[in-house]
């Protein structure tokens, strides 16, 4: 139903994507190799495989060194691309990979609340980075760190980070007992900061598709919904796509008048997963 859409965000993705100057998964050209690995799949071209692995390829040996810890521009979000990648069946890793990308992890087990905050996206980088691979001293030092902050004031993106790498954990059967009473005391949380309506519908949303599919829990207050911006256009959809129950249908008129005004003039700051890359992924998903 939106193949001709998601053909339009190839092109405007393939003629933009040498424009951006970061490297990282949401903003950068991670989130863009991202959708082109999709892309392949869903239409059947090697081509556009090609050019995901060369960003890949390029990412790990150029910039990887360089990148600091972060989830939406550093080590941590390149950590959970390859690891989404390899998960999907999209590429083959080598032991050599995982060792550089485990180093970092190794090097952050105390995990660095202020850092997490002070990103453009706060986020629990580390628990995000280890929510599919998690060796037991870490997952041990990660939980002790979730125990210490729940008196902490945190932003609801932040903790909606933190619910999925519990609801990942308790999927995987680790640390059940204790993972469960964590996500409880922060669903707690995240519902009052909704009740004071101190966040922004992108991350209520995010949470409500989250709590949907994996909880019995409800969220008590709501902001309203624009599917296309809080939905498609939001990377929590992708990134936490494993753990949301399915999300609505888009309207296809909604669809092409954004392509048409960002065909005109494309935001460079928008064009990876925080924006038109996450677009063209959550359409394929619902076309899957």
């Amino acid at each position: 139903m939106y193949k001709p859409y998601i053909q339009k965000i190839a092109n405007i993705l393939l003629v933009n994507h040498h424009h951006i100057s970061r490297k990282g998964l949401l903003r950068g050209h991670l989130g863009v190799a991202l959708f082109f690995y999709h892309y392949s799949r869903y239409m059947g071209i090697e081509y556009y495989e090609e050019i995901a692995g060369e960003i890949i390829d390029y990412v790990l040996s150029e910039q990887l060194p360089k990148m600091n810890q972060s989830f939406d521009e550093g080590a941590f979000g390149t950590g959970w691309c390859v690891n989404y990648l390899e998960s999907n069946g999209f590429i083959e890793t080598d032991d050599k990979t995982w060792e550089s990308l485990n180093t970092l992890a190794m090097q952050k087990t105390s995990c660095n609340l202020d850092f997490d905050l002070e990103c453009n996206t706060p986020v629990f980088s580390l628990g995000l980075f280890c929510c599919k691979k998690c060796n037991k001293k870490i997952l041990e030092n990660i939980i002790s760190y979730l125990e210490s902050i729940l008196s902490e004031t945190l932003c609801l993106c932040y903790i909606n980070s933190i619910i999925y790498f519990l609801l990942c954990c308790i999927r995987d059967q680790r640390e059940n007992q204790q993972c469960q009473l964590l996500l409880d005391k922060f669903i707690t949380m995240a519902n009052k900061i909704i009740k004071k309506e101190m966040c922004n519908s992108k991350d209520v949303i995010a949470l409500k598709l989250i709590l949907s599919k994996n909880t019995s829990e409800n969220i008590t207050g709501c902001l309203n919904t624009d599917i296309l911006n809080d939905v498609y256009l939001n990377w929590q959809t992708v990134v936490y796509n494993d753990m949301m129950c399915k999300k609505s249908s888009l309207n296809l008129s909604e669809i092409n008048k954004y392509i048409d005004q960002i065909e005109c003039n494309v935001p460079s700051d928008s064009i990876s997963l925080n924006g038109i890359a996450s677009l063209g992924i959550n359409l394929m998903q619902q076309d899957y």
